[in-house]
């Protein structure tokens, strides 16, 4: 089969054009570096008079002057531009710590835009000392003790739950918000959409893919799939009000349009107000957002749960449009249309309808043909219910509907709680609001988005064969125990059932920390840290500190030799991998791993992450494996930072697009300037290989 849509490949500028970000230009990056240079010449100085400096490692230890300070500095703002902060960290942790190594700690001057007295959105820059943490046990300790932030967050997102300087009130909205995010009470009511969001998933990888004759993105298709799953679950939306601003919610977070984030903030709290003021998401019946609804009748339930038309059928049952698209009626008990979104025609009696897909079809037990759209054997269908397709995205049998009548949005009605905390001023309110609206949007999906194309970067090398085999293996098991059980669906207690899946989770968080940079405190008292020669260095009260992952998680003191190496049969601790819970509520955690930092300010979304990335797991690894496609089937097994391939942190650490050759320029001077408008851009090329019936792969494929 030849994919028309192929060309697009060609080269970066098509696939720019693709994505719509026709405002890119690659640049060269010297007068980026050149302007980091000035910037830091020109920043007011206020830690030359910290003595302790001297005290700890690092390129200040032998000389805090301010032209020393100055020209670190410019090193530093050069990094962060371009995105390898936590690479230069390491570097300089090798050449200053000694025999600590990686878990020794450093100090380096740092920018921070501090808020203007009476101001709320008015901030300024300074030249402050930051203690950059990485022996394990400082690392618990302090960020245990000391949970006041660091201002450097405030500029974007405000008074939110993650950047409030003020414990107070980090506490009250931490209070409002937490119950969005319980496995029980919250997380598993909503489950029905984001394994119904994960279904869905499957199809839209056939189509990104052409049935996978097509390389993929997978950075690109994960972030916008994980985005889907916090707007549908978690906010509400519909399909049309996500898809409608699924990309320029992420493009604004990545500069990559002008969206800006003001239109971020308008769409998260518009749509949060109307759940907050009735309380439940509205029937889709009569008409949901973005389309009508045909009428039903003889006690036929609503349309399609997901928003779109569905026509109703003969016998008075709910159908259930698994992909959102206009079915044709069903007549005399035949199954519903083929659900890979294409209207079919009725067909004739006795016979069931034709799938478009052009694959074999088994027969089911009323001698009718089921419409399964990849070419397996569908469950066979009862009393008149459309059939079940068993890969993971057909359709439910129709006598209830797939999903409740009326599904919770529970972060979008928490939203408004931690915007409306007695004992607060309205102003303080109303900038948690904007700064949750705009951080939750953001972390809400980035980070789970980038792990999960992690974890698919490792199982795609040729020598990580075996693991990928396993967790397919383990994949395969659990779809056959839901077949075994007369089920065609997951289930939220089924990720109880997959230890080895939920160690591969755990060893890409520790490979790969998407929040590589970790927290950024202040003492709140003096406390002391562990100096170059394994004593104490006592800091002063007010002292920034910043509790780093990237460093702990591959220092082979902690992990052993084979710490650049993807094991997810490594040695863990209990508390690492939830003992023998194998998914549960808490913090994974200890003081050499902490990829959700350590309590009590940790992440507020993390049942959520791990939820959603199991779900999107389970469905695509049983229908797909994956192979290194160009120009990521070009990496160097090194072993040397970053594995050999060149990551790329701007608050979340991803796979630089190695399309590019230089960093590419966005948008216009001054157009939301306070996001970086020139960066390397993210993007991670994998070959999606369909795996056939007993798990085999489809053999070699056409890779572009």
């Amino acid at each position: 089969m030849t994919c028309p849509m192929a060309a697009a490949n060609a080269d970066w500028a098509a696939d720019l054009a693709r994505q719509g970000l026709k405002q890119a230009k690659e640049v060269d990056p010297k007068e980026l570096f050149a302007n980091m240079t000035r910037l830091a010449q020109n920043l007011p100085d206020e830690g030359g008079d910290d003595t302790w400096v001297a005290l700890l490692a690092g390129p200040l230890q032998r000389d805090n002057s301010a032209a020393a300070r100055r020209e670190v500095a410019g090193e530093v703002l050069r990094r962060e531009a371009a995105g390898t902060e936590h690479t230069w960290w390491e570097a300089l942790q090798r050449r200053h710590c000694g025999t600590q190594g990686l878990s020794g700690n450093i100090v380096v001057p740092a920018r921070e835009l501090a808020p203007v007295t009476g101001s709320d959105t008015q901030f300024t820059p300074k030249l402050v000392n930051r203690v950059i943490l990485s022996h394990p046990a400082d690392c618990e300790r302090i960020a245990r003790a000391h949970v006041t932030k660091q201002p450097n967050f405030s500029p974007f997102f405000l008074k939110s739950v993650i950047s409030t300087t003020d414990n107070r009130h980090w506490k009250a909205q931490r209070d409002a918000l937490t119950p969005s995010m319980m496995p029980k009470a919250s997380l598993e009511q909503i489950f029905p959409v984001s394994r119904k969001r994960a279904m869905d998933c499957v199809w839209k990888l056939d189509k990104e893919s052409c049935n996978g004759e097509k390389r993929v993105d997978m950075a690109e298709f994960l972030l916008h799939e994980t985005n889907a799953q916090l707007r549908l679950a978690l906010f509400g939306d519909t399909e049309e009000e996500m898809e409608e601003v699924n990309r320029e919610i992420r493009g604004t977070f990545g500069g990559l349009n002008p969206f800006r984030t003001r239109n971020v903030v308008k769409v998260v709290t518009t749509r949060a107000r109307k759940f907050h003021a009735s309380g439940t998401k509205p029937q889709e019946s009569p008409a949901p957002a973005g389309g009508k609804q045909a009428a039903g009748t003889q006690g036929q339930g609503p349309g399609c749960p997901v928003g779109k038309n569905q026509a109703p059928n003969n016998q008075g049952q709910r159908p259930s449009c698994p992909v959102g698209r206009v079915q044709a009626p069903s007549a005399q008990g035949q199954g519903p249309s083929c659900p890979v979104g294409r209207v079919q025609a009725p067909s004739a009696q006795g016979q069931g309808p034709s799938c478009p897909v052009g694959k074999e079809q088994a027969p089911n037990n009323q001698g009718q043909r089921s419409s399964c759209p990849v070419g397996r054997v569908q469950a066979p269908s009862t009393q008149g219910q459309g059939p079940s397709c068993p890969v993971g995205k057909g359709q439910a049998p129709s006598t209830q509907a797939q999903l409740p009548a009326r599904v919770e949005a529970p972060l979008a009605k928490a939203l408004f709680q931690a915007g409306r905390l007695p004992g607060f001023s309205r102003a303080d309110n109303r900038s948690a609001i904007i700064g949750n609206a705009l951080i939750l949007s953001f972390a809400g999906h980035d980070t789970t988005g980038l792990t999960l194309t992690w974890l698919l970067f490792e199982l795609a090398k040729p020598e990580n064969r075996k693991h990928r085999e396993d967790l397919h293996r383990e994949v395969d098991e659990l779809w056959t125990r839901i077949r075994s059980e007369n089920r065609t669906e997951l289930a939220y207690a089924d990720f109880k059932t997959l230890p080895f899946m939920t160690r591969c989770i755990v060893e890409t968080l520790r490979l790969w920390p998407v929040v590589a940079n970790g927290t950024y405190r202040v003492l709140e008292t003096d406390d002391w840290v562990t100096g170059p020669d394994g004593g104490r260095v006592v800091l002063p009260k007010g002292t920034r500190v910043q509790v780093t992952n990237w460093s702990r998680h591959r220092n082979p003191a902690l992990w052993g030799p084979t710490v650049n190496e993807f094991d997810p049969r490594r040695e863990f601790l209990p508390q690492e991998v939830w003992g023998d819970a194998v998914f549960a509520a808490g913090n994974p955690h200890s003081k050499r791993f902490a990829p959700f930092t350590h309590p009590p300010r940790d992440c507020l979304g993390r049942n959520f992450a791990q939820m959603e990335m199991r779900a999107i797991l389970c469905h695509i690894l049983r229908e797909y494996t994956f192979e290194l496609a160009p120009p990521n089937d070009g990496y160097r097994r090194s072993g040397d930072q970053g594995g050999g391939i060149a990551t790329v942190n701007y608050g979340t650490l991803g796979p630089r697009d190695m399309s590019y050759k230089h960093f590419v320029a966005l948008g216009e001077a001054g157009d939301d300037a306070t996001f970086l408008r020139i960066r390397q851009p993210i993007g991670l090329y994998l070959q999606p290989v369909r795996r056939l019936p007993g798990g085999a792969s489809g053999g070699q494929t056409a890779k572009l």
